[in-house]
């Protein structure tokens, strides 16, 4: 996390994430607030002694500014020191929402096998099958997972309806929904930065958190991309590897 960032949630946590009328009024009534404050206390103690009043408030300010000082020197030597940031290997836990790519496959099923959950898993098995690492990605989160993101190239994008048929028939009776991100070309960045710009926009408006992106799959822009989005906005990244087993991993600072 950067100190861009750091900065954004130290804004967002005092006056919210949004550009409402609701958080307009709020800072207008903070800063009234704080001129009143600082007027009846100003009045209260130049009843007593003026002497005293400039007394009084120049060590508050002096203690105030010394405060604010050491806060954010504080803040800068957590988040500004890049050996603070560790990225750690975490237990495998069920997500809501689950982020993958699809691959191109070269192996065919038959389309009355689409919907045949026996003969699915069969061939999901078959050498080499592209489908199988996505499939074992989302049964490890079948229990839990509510939204299903699938990246799709030009390629892949032409048998997303049998993917989804699969899907379908695998956990007819889960009620997760399935979303399609189309990336019309795999070899640029710009686009895959703008699918999870549009990803992660639509997880804050639906308030969906718990969230992982599999890296199994997928380009190697594709694995940059999310992985940036994953450790920069305190999401999960995930792959699995070549024993089937699924490793996330997720930042931290640490603590001096």
């Amino acid at each position: 996390m950067n100190r861009e960032l750091e900065n954004r949630d130290i804004l967002q946590g005092i006056f919210g994430k949004g550009r409402s009328v609701k958080s307009l009024i709020f800072i207008l009534l903070f800063m009234f607030s704080t001129t009143w404050i600082s007027a009846i206390v100003y009045d209260f103690f130049k009843s007593i002694s003026q002497i005293y009043t400039f007394i009084f408030l120049g060590l508050a300010s002096v203690i105030a500014l010394i405060s604010l000082y050491l806060m954010m020197v504080n803040l800068y030597n957590k988040y500004s020191t890049e050996d603070k940031i560790d990225i750690d290997e975490i237990d495998t836990k069920a997500k809501k929402v689950l982020i993958l790519f699809l691959s191109r496959n070269n192996k065919t099923i038959e389309d009355n096998s689409c919907n045949n959950k026996e003969k699915i898993e069969e061939w999901l098995e078959t050498e080499r099958n592209n489908w199988k690492m996505p499939f074992l990605s989302i049964e490890a989160s079948s229990n839990t997972i509510e939204t299903l993101y699938v990246l799709t190239s030009p390629e892949s994008g032409q048998s997303f309806e049998y993917f989804n048929q699969m899907i379908e028939a695998k956990y007819s009776q889960k009620t997760f929904r399935l979303i399609e991100k189309h990336v019309e070309d795999i070899h640029d960045i710009n686009l895959y930065k703008s699918i999870f710009h549009e990803i992660y926009q639509e997880c804050q408006e639906y308030k969906m958190e718990d969230i992982s992106i599999d890296i199994t799959s997928g380009t190697k822009l594709y694995s940059i991309a999310s992985s940036y989005y994953a450790l920069s906005f305190d999401k999960v990244v995930q792959y699995i590897d070549d024993k089937y087993h699924i490793r996330q991993f997720n930042n931290r600072i640490v603590e001096s």
